[in-house]
């Protein structure tokens, strides 16, 4: 019984040895206007929070060394990002740096572009309302389930890789989403488009529009090509209801 109990807890201690010391958490950080993040974080917002600032938060590369692009998670835990009708709300965009950045559970309202992402940016359950731009992304960017309302353009992609748009809904707005360079391309899948000027504007670019639903826009879709006829819409399971144009332009 002895030898037995002294084996098991060589072996204990072996498998700690080899498990070496626990990697450290990512720190939780409170938002604050203006803040400047370049290191891995997990983000928080408080409480609802008006900034004055040109921009909310900053999230980019440290170049003075070689950490790296960080990883950050952007939780405004339901509360509210506001601008002054200026400035950035969120921004994630340091070319040629890719941030790899999620926000999520929140509104951003009131600012000139309410997020700006590149690279590697995903949105979740958000809301971006009364904006100029709700979402710009240079490329790479991903949404699931978030309303764009009242913005001058929800979302605008131009890119040299596409964007995917899934279960989200784009209302009031000028224009829902919108993609535009012959380098650029949007996928929309199961997405709610109502009440817009334009629902989705292709300006010279690819997009395909799976199973989403249009109702009430002036015009669901408008497709617009160069000189060289380029521009292409690809169309599957859409359902148009109300509008006054269902679609404008070529359909590939």
């Amino acid at each position: 019984m002895r030898l037995t109990s002294v084996l098991a807890g060589c072996s204990a201690a072996a498998l700690l040895s080899l498990a070496g010391p626990a990697e450290a958490a990512t720190p939780e950080t409170p938002i604050t206007c203006g803040m400047v993040v370049e290191a891995d974080a997990s983000l928080y917002l408080a409480d609802d929070l008006s900034c004055a600032t040109p921009v909310g938060v900053r999230i980019q590369q440290d170049n003075s060394g070689d950490a790296g692009a960080p990883t950050v998670t952007v939780d405004l835990r339901g509360h509210t990002l506001r601008g002054p009708g200026a400035g950035t709300g969120i921004s994630t965009y340091d070319y040629p740096n890719v941030i790899r950045a999620t926000v999520t559970n929140g509104r951003v309202e009131s600012w000139d572009v309410g997020i700006s992402g590149g690279g590697d940016t995903t949105l979740e359950e958000m809301k971006l309302v009364d904006n100029r731009v709700g979402f710009s992304c240079w490329e790479g960017c991903r949404i699931d389930q978030t309303t764009f309302k009242a913005n001058q353009t929800g979302f605008d992609i131009s890119a040299e890789t596409g964007g995917v748009i899934t279960r989200s809904t784009f209302t009031r707005n000028e224009v829902g989403a919108r993609v535009a360079g012959i380098t650029s391309s949007l996928s929309v899948e199961h997405s709610r488009f109502s009440k817009n000027g334009t629902g989705l504007l292709v300006s010279q670019a690819r997009a395909a529009s799976s199973f989403d639903r249009f109702a009430k826009n002036a015009v669901a879709i408008r497709v617009e090509v160069d000189d060289n006829d380029f521009g292409c819409l690809s169309s599957v399971g859409d359902r148009f209801v109300k509008n006054g144009t269902d679609v404008l332009g070529p359909v590939c």
